[in-house]
């Protein structure tokens, strides 16, 4: 279980944001060095997007990151996040994670995405 408690200062000239709009701007790419799958997120939002519950499919199998104290993709940066395991080599996978929003509430979104070749 994580369990932490974080304080943001959101500046007035911030406008309000759904979560689902950043989900859609978050980019996500997949890349593999020597069996070990890293799935890249980059944020180029002005918001923090706490993730969790990331997964990537590929038809019926299914690999999940590394638990990390931090699962956080920092506004207008990008972030790595090791998975455990991995996935037959294909030309798209299926990503599911949750986005927590001001509240606590896991929000669930899906994305398709490509594999990255080094």
């Amino acid at each position: 279980m994580n369990t932490q408690l974080k304080i943001f200062y959101r500046p007035k000239s911030l406008k309000k944001f759904e979560l689902s709009e950043i989900a859609k701007q978050l980019n996500f790419s997949l890349q593999v060095e020597q069996d070990h799958w890293k799935l890249i997120c980059d944020n180029p939002t002005a918001y923090h997007a706490s993730m969790v519950n990331i997964q990537l499919s590929y038809q019926k199998q299914m690999i999940e990151t590394n638990a990390e104290t931090d699962m956080m993709s920092y506004p207008k940066s990008q972030r790595q996040y090791q998975f455990n395991g991995t996935l037959p080599k294909a030309d798209q996978y299926q990503l599911n994670f949750s986005l927590i929003d001001d509240f606590g509430n896991q929000h669930d979104f899906e994305k398709n995405i490509s594999f990255i070749q080094p």
